[in-house]
């Protein structure tokens, strides 16, 4: 079952990933900024509990989610970033982005 603490352990885990990368070059602070925001929405999110706020919270990450795959995705990525990095970047976000919307499911 997913829980909240699974998906911050997973979102620490992607901040941890990006911020210890040293091939994201110029890119880096945006994707940065990116994971941080994510995990500090999903945090607000846990905080809250149950309920329409806790959902909105999940939802609002797993859209910032999409904007640090989007960041990945861009022409400047494609040219700045090795593929094997870009790759496995935005597989670990996919899978929180569809973990977070199972235990939006769930509240």
């Amino acid at each position: 079952m997913v829980t909240f603490e699974s998906i911050l352990c997973l979102l620490d885990a992607l901040v941890a990933d990006v911020d210890a990368s040293s091939d994201l070059g110029r890119l880096k602070t945006g994707i940065l900024k990116a994971a941080k925001k994510a995990r500090k929405q999903t945090g607000k999110a846990a905080d809250a509990g149950t309920g329409k706020v806790a959902r909105n919270g999940l939802k609002k990450a797993a859209h910032t989610l999409v904007t640090f795959e989007h960041k990945l995705d861009s022409n400047n990525a494609k040219k700045l970033i090795p593929e094997a990095t870009r790759i496995g970047l935005r597989q670990a976000s996919a899978q929180i982005r569809s973990e977070i919307d199972a235990l939006r499911g769930t509240l």
